[in-house]
């Protein structure tokens, strides 16, 4: 989309005549003329501030930077809120003659605070390039102020045991302990958050039930736009997902465009570890463009399970073509899984008038089913009501999140599972006259009911360690083997640690059962933030309700409600009320009855 796109585009606008850089943006940049630029930059800290027209950028030259310097360049910026999608991004000459454009991420305020990634030690000039990507409407103001801070010192993650594995009987409970330890730089400092995930968060759709047919049906095809201009160039980027689950892999791609829509040029499919989905190059108007890969003697497909594969189709749009664009996709397999080895659907681009732009959650969002996701957007043109819609599959299959919805720019909204790492939202004009879809995936994670990690979250100096307790609780088990894992999000360069974890569930071989009393054993941690974990025992199976009161005795949240079986339990409070809103610190009660029997434990949360 236009907003998009912005951020670049005018950064490659900045980079020309004598500000150009061999490689970077356009190939003949060094002949086009300069814009003017608003301010130079020479003295630090530097503050400034302008106006920038629709369909207009602003540049602010950056210069005076020594390459002795061991410091960061940092940029906070304020962009004028309620004028639709402002953008930012940074133009770089490197002292070694190359350069690199970072594009800046702004919030839904039209606002940041950005450390550029390059050190100043290494950058001969740069240009800050302020963009207002409305198509219409007044000047939007700003501010920025430029410092330098030094380059933090970088931390390290890792843990005592790469794997964790455990054999209980069933109705036991284990505590195991990972030890996570910062052996970064002197003086850095390691945040962390521990979640239990039910599926390795690299994986495509979570976990198929047992017994389910696995094929290439999990397979996606999507379009990273999700509108157009009618006699418009338009570069149209896809992203083929291989979601089989037993190996199949992916040969055969096709796009069919409707008449209208010329073909100007198909790139190939990119990013299969066994080679590329390659275009057989058809052109022109309602072209039917395919693409194939095989590898080996055998001809298995190119795409392996789990990989995804990128490409890009180039388009004319007929000025008098309207309303709906619709692409008929297919994918096929190797024929080496089970049925089915084809799967096809339909990709949908409405025609771009009036505009609305997802700014969140918008690619590589953490999500825990079962808390609320606030979700935000910016809006061009006549759009009074939106509808807000959910994708667990890439963009294959949507359900609606939210209905008739004011568009107001911001809307919270609660997220249940299904887990899975591959969702898309997407925000629509209830007219179908616009529309805007996630750039990137994000995650819902849901966590198992048998394993439990404290504490949650922290932060660790370098040579610092924290032992991670691994709650294991076969209570409610059957006898077998589950899999979870213990996914570690840190700020260390590779942002992630994950310990699988394997759990062999044995049945008890006591011919006599144990004898049972009823008891509300307590919470862990407590106090608590932002969640507590409280364990109780049923003499038998009954239904029970577990409620969470204020000191008053009032309702503030129902954790639970139903049957459960005989033996012990736990039930975790995350610090919400029944509408997803964080309440505050202060002492709780949690009551737990079933059976006839009622038990109280005060727990504190605090802030």
């Amino acid at each position: 989309s236009l907003a998009d796109g912005w951020a670049a585009f005018t950064a490659w606008n900045y980079g020309v005549g004598s500000r150009a850089v061999p490689g970077l943006g356009y190939d003949e940049a060094a002949s086009y003329p300069e814009g003017p630029v608003v301010d130079t930059a020479v003295v630090y800290p530097f503050n400034t501030s302008g106006s920038v027209e629709h369909l207009a950028a602003n540049f602010v030259k950056v210069e005076g930077l020594l390459d002795t310097s061991s410091d960061l360049l940092r940029l906070v910026f304020n962009g004028q809120d309620a004028r639709g999608p402002m953008t930012l991004s940074v133009h770089v000459a490197k002292r070694d003659g190359t350069g690199a454009i970072e594009i800046i991420t702004l919030d839904a305020s039209n606002d940041a605070d950005h450390l550029l990634s390059i050190p100043v030690r290494d950058i001969l000039s740069a240009g800050v390039i302020v963009g207002n990507s409305a198509p219409v409407g007044l000047a939007a103001g700003w501010n920025l102020n430029l410092e330098f801070v030094p380059i933090p010192a970088v931390p390290q993650a890792t843990v005592s045991q790469p794997i964790l594995a455990r054999t209980l009987i069933v109705g036991e409970l284990s505590q195991e302990i990972v030890r996570l330890t910062n052996t970064g730089e002197v003086g850095s400092l390691l945040a962390y958050e521990a979640q239990v995930w039910t599926a390795h968060p690299d994986s495509g759709l979570i976990a198929k039930a047992p017994g389910e047919d696995k094929s290439v049906a999990g397979s996606t095809l999507t379009c990273t736009t999700s509108s157009y201009l009618p006699g418009q160039l338009a570069n149209l980027d896809f992203a083929a997902f291989n979601g089989s689950g037993d190996d199949e892999w992916l040969t055969d791609l096709s796009l069919d465009f409707p008449e209208g829509v010329s073909v100007l040029v198909s790139s190939h499919f990119v990013g299969g570890s066994l080679g590329n989905l390659e275009t057989d190059n058809s052109l022109g108007d309602g072209a039917l463009v395919s693409w194939q890969g095989v590898y080996g003697a055998q001809n298995y497909g190119v795409v392996r399970d789990g990989e995804t594969a990128y490409g890009t189709v180039q388009v004319m749009i007929a000025p008098e073509f309207a309303g709906d664009l619709d692409l008929e996709w297919t994918l096929g397999g190797d024929n080496f899984g089970s049925t089915p080895h084809q799967i096809g659907g339909t990709i949908v681009l409405t025609e771009d008038n009036p505009m609305l732009a997802l700014l969140s959650p918008n690619g590589g969002e953490i999500q825990a089913a079962g808390d609320s996701l606030t979700v935000t957007w910016s809006t061009g043109g006549a759009v009074p009501m939106v509808d807000l819609e959910l994708s667990r599959d890439a963009g294959a299959s949507w359900t609606t999140l939210q209905a008739d919805l004011a568009n107001n720019g911001s809307h919270r909204v609660l997220i249940t599972g299904p887990a899975s790492n591959i969702c898309l939202l997407r925000i629509l004009d209830t007219d179908g006259a616009a529309a805007d879809t996630s750039d990137g995936t994000f995650h819902i994670f849901e966590s198992p009911t048998w394993a439990t990690a404290t504490p949650d979250s922290g932060g660790l100096m370098d040579t610092e360690f924290v032992d991670l307790a691994l709650d294991l609780d076969a209570t409610n088990l059957v006898p077998g083997t589950y899999e979870a894992w213990l996914v570690l999000l840190h700020t260390a360069p590779d942002t992630r640690l994950v310990v699988p974890i394997s759990l062999l569930v044995e049945p008890d071989p006591s011919p006599v059962g144990p004898r049972r009393i009823f008891a509300v054993q307590g919470a862990y941690p407590n106090p608590f933030n932002p969640r507590t974990s409280i364990a109780f025992e049923l003499p038998k199976a009954a239904v029970t309700t577990i409620d969470v009161l204020d000191v008053r005795g009032h309702l503030v949240q129902r954790l639970f409600q139903g049957q459960l079986i005989a033996g012990t339990h736990k039930q975790v409070w995350n610090g919400q009320d029944d509408r997803g809103r964080n309440v505050s610190a202060g002492v709780y009660l949690v009551r737990v009855r079933s059976g006839g029997h009622a038990g109280t434990v005060k727990v504190l949360l605090a802030k």
